[in-house]
C-alpha cells in the first residue's frame, strides 16, 4: 500500500509519496491487530519528523472484504471481456487489439 501526503485542497496528482506499505504489515495489521507506523514527512531531510498510524478494528474488515470482492468482481468482469474479443473470429488482428486496449483502458478509469 502506497501512502501518500498533500494538502486539503489539493488534487492527487499534487500529493507526494511518503510510504509504503508491506504487505505482510498489512496481513498483520489485520489479522493481529497491530498498528502500522510510517513516517509522512515529504522532506526526508526535515529536522521535525510526522508520523501516521494506522489500525484496523474488528468493524472495519467487512468493508475491506467488499471492497476487495468488488475490484476481483471488476477484474474478472475485464478478464471475460477480453477473453470474448480474443476469441472473436471474425474481428483481424488490429481490431482485437484497438479493443483490448479499450477495455484495459475502461477498467483503468473505473479506478481513478
Amino acid at each position: 500500500m502506497e501512502v501518500y501526503r498533500g494538502g486539503n485542497d489539493s488534487s492527487f496528482s499534487e500529493h507526494k509519496k511518503v510510504a509504503d506499505i508491506g504487505a505482510k504489515d498489512l496481513e498483520d495489521a489485520i489479522d493481529k491487530g497491530k498498528s502500522i507506523r510510517f513516517g509522512i514527512n515529504v522532506d526526508e531531510n526535515s529536522e521535525r519528523k510526522a508520523v501516521g498510524t494506522v489500525r484496523f478494528e474488528d468493524k472495519d474488515i467487512i468493508p475491506i472484504m467488499k471492497g476487495v470482492i468488488s475490484s476481483l468482481s471488476s477484474q474478472q468482469t475485464a478478464f471475460l471481456k477480453i477473453e470474448k474479443i480474443v476469441l472473436n473470429n471474425t474481428l483481424d488482428s488490429e481490431n482485437k487489439i484497438k479493443q483490448i486496449q479499450k477495455a484495459i483502458s475502461e477498467f483503468r478509469n473505473k479506478w481513478v
